[in-house]
């Protein structure tokens, strides 16, 4: 930085270094650093996001995260972050929104999909929450393979036994984890197989 302060990509990847050390008001310096040389430096940007939402300087992070959001509106980690920060300061439709926009932009965005059926559970929103749960077992790992468990669990508390079934006998087709899940799982299909069952 002494022979090229005029870098960018310099000041940025000092402020990745103050973060693992944990100075992170300096960390946000630098990355100010690299954005006042080149605001469309989204490493820094997103960094900066990072470092002001762990100082609490949450105006600043949503600014960052939104910034990024306009170019990248699918981008996951963004999205993820920008929702959390929303959640933790109370802006609860707000998080729902930021997740929308992001699978709207980017269907794929599994992890955005969880995170969000997770949030609308909370809201006892069940029918969009198993439905988005649905849309995140997509992802094959096994938050995946979770996400099949909790759409069959609240379609069979709403009484939709048909898309519970279809999702519980995909589930148990599919997980490897914790056998506790599993056997709840065909608690759950014998339930809504038997007569009168939800």
């Amino acid at each position: 930085i002494d022979l090229h302060a005029e870098r960018s990509s310099l000041w940025a990847n000092l402020g990745i270094l103050l973060v693992r050390i944990r100075r992170v008001g300096s960390a946000a310096e630098a990355f100010q650093r690299a954005l006042a040389l080149d605001p469309g430096n989204q490493k820094a940007l997103y960094n900066y996001g990072l470092a002001c939402q762990e100082l609490g300087r949450h105006e600043e992070a949503a600014r960052a995260y939104l910034k990024i959001l306009e170019f990248e509106p699918g981008n996951v980690d963004v999205a993820i972050n920008l929702g959390e920060l929303y959640n933790e300061t109370g802006y609860t439709a707000e998080t729902i929104a930021v997740y929308r926009r992001a699978l709207q932009h980017n269907p794929l965005a599994y992890r955005v999909a969880y995170n969000l059926a997770v949030h609308l559970e909370r809201m006892e929103r069940d029918a969009e929450a198993a439905d988005v749960f649905r849309q995140a077992a997509g992802a094959g790992d096994e938050r995946g393979d979770f996400s099949l468990y909790k759409a069959g669990e609240i379609y069979h508390r709403i009484g939709r036994p048909a898309e519970s079934a279809a999702a519980l006998t995909a589930f148990l087709e599919r997980w490897k984890g914790d056998p506790r899940y599993r056997l709840r799982a065909e608690s759950l299909l014998r339930d809504a197989s038997a007569p009168g069952g939800n």
